[in-house]
């Protein structure tokens, strides 16, 4: 045992610290932050370390969290019940929850439909320009559906399953990655999906697997949630939003189909009759001079 800790943090290879990385963030390995300070505290510590234990841990996981580093530091540090927790806290969304209305029928669990399929519907796809992978927002009037990037790593699965595992386990009624869970199952359906938000950039599929991996992978953190076990979904609002913006469009391509234009006001009527007129007359004016300046 002593000399595979030697090999560890002596002479580390990146199998060992992904092995190492993957067992520390299980959920049954967890062990309460406040003693893992307090050893912290009471075990001798080289002199040239004068870090604190969570920027140590920051560092040792940071390449497990997209996006900006500093940013994420100061979410790390927030307080925390475990490692995986403090993990969790990088990856939760700042800007407000768009919110269901009150008096809606939709679904509390609806998902949206898969990207090929929105695309198709007409929601433009767009990558976000935050790294927040929970801030994913929809613009009601142009239908651009704005999402942070997708990075899939080594550590992915992984990561999400035992955060799945946390949530499902914890008594916070609004489950975070749960929902998103959820929510990107809807957009990824088949390999085409995943090629549509490649070619967007807003999927970055750094395992280099294949289109049909990536699809597989999210098919497979989804049959990891219980969604009878999901108390909040935490993209009610944002799948209404859509919803509804996928109904008006529909509603003014049936009335376009079946001529229920509305018809134009009667100023424009008579705009146009008198523009006809005017050409018809001007034609055939031009057509009698011409045919006397023939002859003569």
């Amino acid at each position: 045992m002593t000399n595979w800790f030697c090999s560890v943090f002596n002479t580390p290879t990146p199998g060992m610290l992904f092995d190492l990385r993957c067992d520390i963030i299980l959920l049954e390995n967890q062990i309460p932050f406040f003693i893992l300070n307090r050893l912290f505290e009471i075990v001798p510590i080289p002199e040239q370390c004068t870090q604190s234990l969570t920027d140590l841990a920051y560092r040792f996981f940071r390449n497990m969290i997209p996006g900006d580093h500093e940013f994420h530091r100061a979410k790390f540090s927030q307080e925390g019940n475990h490692l995986l927790d403090l993990i969790r806290h990088c990856f939760l969304p700042i800007n407000p929850r768009v919110k269901r209305k009150e008096d809606s029928e939709f679904l509390n669990v609806a998902g949206l439909k898969p990207a090929i399929t929105l695309q198709a519907a007409g929601i433009k796809l767009k990558k976000s320009k935050t790294e927040n992978l929970l801030d994913i927002k929809f613009t009601t009037n142009n239908g651009v559906l704005h999402i942070p990037p997708i990075r899939i790593h080594q550590y992915t699965e992984s990561l999400i399953r035992n955060f799945i595992a946390l949530e499902q386990c914890a008594c916070d009624d609004t489950q975070h990655i749960l929902s998103y869970v959820i929510l990107l199952k809807s957009f990824i359906s088949s390999p085409r999906d995943v090629k549509l938000l490649e070619n967007k950039e807003i999927l970055t599929n750094y395992a280099q697997e294949e289109e049909k991996d990536v699809s597989e992978l999210f098919e497979r953190l989804y049959r990891a949630v219980d969604v009878r076990k999901l108390k909040d979904f935490y993209f009610d609002g944002l799948s209404e939003q859509v919803s509804l913006y996928q109904k008006s469009s529909r509603g003014k391509w049936t009335k376009r189909s079946k001529g229920e234009i509305p018809a134009p006001p009667p100023r424009m009527i008579l705009v146009i009759s008198v523009l006809i007129l005017v050409t018809s007359f001007a034609g055939t004016l031009f057509s009698v001079l011409s045919f006397f300046l023939r002859r003569s």
